[in-house]
């Protein structure tokens, strides 16, 4: 009786674990932003893009300031802070492209909701 059963529940238990690798793989990085996360997202585009070690300074305080004052979540905080560390460790291009991909995941987030 158990060997009719091993191969359905290993059957079963592989398709939940490559469900949800596949969720993990495909599910956005980024969520819906603030509009002051928006902003802090373009001034980071332009501070990557210009590689600008010092306005990503002034960026990294607003971001603190703004969690402290409840204007940003603890998440979008997250999401800035990584994109500052990246610029900071002078990784440029992977700064721009998750830049890039959060403001862009905003807009689909906005649009999504118009429709």
């Amino acid at each position: 009786m158990n060997r009719i059963f091993q191969k359905p529940m290993g059957a079963l238990l592989a398709a939940v674990v490559l469900i949800g690798l596949g969720y993990w793989w495909f599910s956005p990085e980024y969520g819906e932003t603030s509009q002051l996360g928006y902003d802090c997202a373009i001034a980071l585009y332009s501070a990557c893009n210009q590689q600008d070690v010092q306005k990503l300074k002034q960026i990294a305080v607003i971001v603190e300031t703004s969690v402290d004052a409840n204007q940003l979540s603890e998440r979008e905080m997250q999401w800035l802070q990584d994109i500052i560390a990246l610029g900071q460790a002078g990784e440029w291009k992977t700064a721009i492209a998750k830049t890039r991909l959060l403001m862009e995941t905003q807009l689909q987030e906005v649009s999504g909701k118009v429709s």
